[in-house]
């Protein structure tokens, strides 16, 4: 009842606050999406916008989560040479998704059981030795028919030249998560980078 439909892999269940979508056993999600449990898992969309005061053409973005193992592989594709090595200090892209599917511990909540991969993200991010900045705004559009999420990306700002061929190497690094209040989770990490090559 009420206006609130849950997944056809979820139940109706009426608690004292209220009706609430929960996925059946064997899925995982907020209940209004669910997917299997450790089911591999592929993210897709496309990033547009300017930086480093050039237009950027549209850039694609593919991600593999192989969620049984906790891992998630992102790629960039049709990224124009005067960018390709400096994107990599957009490590983002790829920690959000792994935000989305970690493996849960001790009762806590990946952000896809949070949010059912229906979202935006805005992350906003300083590079201390430079002073430069760049704003990624993420709207994730949930599972399309092939059940497989939808993004879109807009960058604006600028980052760090990266030397033609080289590789960064990234220190491990820790996030943290906290719900400032109902719809609104705030994150914050500083991550040190290191060029290779």
């Amino acid at each position: 009842g009420g206006s609130q439909q849950c997944h056809v892999y979820a139940q109706c269940v009426n608690r004292e606050d209220g009706f609430c979508c929960v996925c059946i056993h064997g899925y995982y999600g907020n209940g209004k999406n669910c997917i299997k449990n450790d089911a591999p898992f592929r993210v897709n969309g496309e990033i547009t916008g300017e930086l480093n005061g050039r237009l950027l053409d549209t850039i694609n973005i593919q991600a593999y989560v192989v969620v049984a193992d906790g891992k998630s592989y992102t790629a960039l594709s049709h990224v124009p040479d005067h960018f390709g090595f400096d994107m990599q200090t957009l490590s983002v892209f790829g920690g959000v998704i792994g935000w989305l599917f970690a493996k849960s511990t001790d009762g806590s909540k990946n952000g896809y059981q949070l949010t059912g991969g229906v979202f935006n993200h805005t992350s906003e991010i300083i590079f201390t030795d430079t002073n430069e900045k760049v704003t990624i705004r993420q709207h994730f559009m949930g599972l399309d028919v092939f059940d497989q999420l939808k993004m879109t990306a807009e960058i604006k700002g600028s980052i760090p030249k990266i030397p033609h061929g080289s590789k960064l190497d990234i220190d491990d690094y820790e996030e943290q998560y906290s719900i400032s209040r109902p719809g609104l989770i705030l994150s914050q990490s500083s991550r040190t980078f290191r060029t290779q090559g």
